[in-house]
């Protein structure tokens, strides 16, 4: 009998705790989620929906993320600064629609859900974070393409690998940076997601593979231009390839616009004709004198530009050839205007002045006055002056007899001269031994019809200096 009651107490006494257990977790899950629940793969079991929004909010955040750079180092960046959280929809309803009396079942039974969020960042300190960052903060090399070069000692032609760098694309770098905070990623290669400025045109690009090759090919022409006796300049390989459109896809098709403007360079660099139509001279005396005159170099683009085509052209068909033997072409180029020399002074280092101011002659032999002598110029009247200008010998001749027309064509005089050097078509130095006298102001008088008189001696000494094409200087 006593082992009855005693039964029945205990029982009795489970029932109670049972009873009590039950209500209360009854009561309890009525403002508490289920065990074993979990929400996005967090768990939030025994949580009420102010813990379990608290814990969706932070749980699984990282306090920091690696970022690897392309050279295999890496830095960190701190996140604890940083205002980022996952905003998720109120899970309130979630606990409303629990069937409160039913909890026990959920003691060995897993509940999962998935509720909506939003992503909340402060971007602005995230700015502040990346701009901080050593490799940020720190110069960054640019990326360059490759490209070819010329080897200056073998001439040959070859590719220059391209260089990678450094170089952050800081607004997608910002942008990757901030999905993978937000999705709660501990590292990110920047080399992977591609946020560095890359160089366009690698060493293996077909294009500069092949461009390579015919630059190499069209090295073993030479090709020049003549533009005197005493200048030949090579045409380099860089220009002969601009010269035409597309050789490298085969079009050899000439391209006009580089034509015309390898041919401004070229007249940019030579030519000396003033455009003004007068030049500054230093004279053998140390005046310094303006000259009106046309003298120097004046290049003939388009006859000069004709004969180069006809070069190109047939460079054109020697590329399609194997060229094993190297191959040569010269260009003569056309001149408007020539002068002496291509000398930073275009009259050379030998030429003869004629000072009419002063009336006096000068000769300069490879920079060196070598000879002086007084003259008689041309009377200061229309069609007798001595024109100022720059000229050159024509010829010279002994024993000339120099003669003299009135506009009616008959003869107003004739005079034997034994030296004549002609520079300005009718006007040249003679000797005048019908004068006694040289120099001075004669020639505002009694001046010449505009050649050069002077003393038979002096005549005779110049005659022996100057020669064909040899440069002359008139001057007041």
């Amino acid at each position: 009998m006593q082992n009855k009651h005693r039964f029945l107490f205990s029982f009795l006494l489970i029932l109670v705790i049972f009873t009590l257990l039950y209500g209360g977790g009854s009561y309890y899950f009525t403002e508490h989620f289920f065990p074993n629940t979990y929400i996005n793969d967090i768990d939030v079991s025994f949580l009420s929906e102010e813990k379990a929004r608290e814990k969706l909010s932070t749980d699984g955040r990282p306090e920091s993320i690696e970022l690897i750079k392309n050279d295999g180092s890496s830095e960190s960046l701190e996140l604890s600064d940083l205002d980022h959280r996952r905003e998720y929809e109120s899970p309130a309803y979630l606990i409303e629609a629990q069937d409160n009396f039913k909890w026990p079942l959920y003691i060995l039974e897993d509940k999962k859900v998935n509720l909506a969020y939003e992503n909340i960042i402060d971007e602005s300190k995230l700015r502040k974070l990346i701009s901080d960052l050593d490799f940020i903060k720190a110069e960054q090399e640019a990326p360059q393409d490759a490209y070819i070069l010329r080897n200056e000692e073998s001439r040959e032609y070859y590719i220059v690998d391209e260089i990678y760098g450094n170089t952050v694309l800081e607004e997608e770098f910002f942008n990757v940076l901030k999905k993978y905070i937000t999705e709660y990623k501990t590292s990110l290669s920047l080399e992977d997601e591609g946020l560095y400025m890359y160089p366009e045109i690698r060493a293996d690009n077909e294009y500069l593979i092949a461009k390579t090759a015919l630059l190499n090919k069209l090295n073993s022409i030479n090709a020049e231009l003549d533009l005197s006796a005493e200048l030949k300049i090579r045409i380099d390989t860089d220009e002969l390839f601009s010269f035409y459109k597309d050789p490298v896809n085969g079009d050899y098709s000439l391209n006009e616009e580089n034509i015309s403007a390898y041919l401004d360079s070229i007249s940019l660099r030579y030519d000396t004709v003033s455009e003004s139509g007068y030049r500054l001279f230093n004279s053998a005396a140390g005046r310094t004198v303006n000259i009106k005159t046309k003298y120097g170099w004046k290049l003939d683009k388009l006859k000069t530009a004709e004969l180069l085509r006809g070069s190109l052209n047939e460079i054109a068909v020697k590329l399609g050839e194997d060229l094993s033997e190297p191959y040569s072409f010269i260009i003569n180029a056309v001149w408007e205007s020539a002068a002496h020399s291509h000398k930073p002074r275009d009259i050379g280092d030998t030429y003869a002045e004629v000072d009419i101011t002063n009336q006096t002659v000068y000769m300069i032999k490879d920079k060196q006055l070598v000879f002086t002598s007084p003259c008689v110029t041309g009377l200061l009247t229309a069609g007798r002056r001595t024109p100022d200008g720059i000229y050159s010998i024509t010829y010279k001749q002994p024993g000339k007899v120099l003669t003299g027309r009135n506009p009616d064509g008959t003869i107003s005089y004739q005079s034997p001269v034994s030296f004549w050097m002609p520079f300005n078509r009718g006007i040249g130095f003679h000797d005048a031994t019908w004068r006694n006298k040289f120099g001075g102001e004669i020639y505002k008088r009694n001046g010449s019809h505009g050649c050069i008189n002077m003393p038979y001696n002096k005549a005779k000494e110049l005659y022996q200096l100057v020669y064909t094409s040899m440069p002359v200087v008139c001057y007041f």
